[in-house]
Parts: C-alpha cells; sequence; structure tokens
C-alpha cells in the first residue's frame, strides 16, 4: 500500500482535473484506501468533499459508495 500522503495527491489531482472520468476515479481511490485503512483519516473527509462536488456523478458516486467494503487490512 502506498503511504496516505502519496494518495492524499493522486486524489487531489484527480478532483482537481475534474473531469467526468477523473471524478468518480477520485471516489474509488478513496474508498479503497478507506477501506484498506479501516477508515482513518483522511479518508472520511476525502469522501465527504466528493459527495458534496458539484459534479452530479462525482457526487452520486460519494454518496453510493459502499464504506464497508473490506480492503485487506480487515480481510478474514
Amino acid at each position: 500500500m502506498l503511504p496516505i500522503a502519496a494518495i492524499g495527491t493522486v486524489v487531489a489531482a484527480l478532483r482537481a482535473r475534474g473531469s467526468a472520468v477523473a471524478g468518480p476515479a477520485a471516489v474509488e481511490v478513496v474508498v479503497r484506501a478507506g477501506g484498506d485503512t479501516r477508515w482513518v483519516d483522511p479518508w472520511p473527509d476525502q469522501l465527504a468533499a466528493l459527495r458534496d462536488s458539484e459534479h452530479p456523478d462525482v457526487a452520486e458516486a460519494a454518496l453510493l459508495a459502499d464504506v464497508r467494503r473490506a480492503g485487506p487490512a480487515t480481510a478474514v
């Protein structure tokens, strides 16, 4: 797993891009990183920011994101 700061940089770049592909990709990265780290900071705030996106598709993807999805840290 990449360091949280590196993943955060990727998410920030995707959000800044603001395209139809970059926004949902940012949601997927945040959900994956959140699940892998059991939703430690900064992932809840990152997902909340994506839910407030001015782009309806991004906001919807973030709202519908399955935050219960377990990553490797929680896999049994």
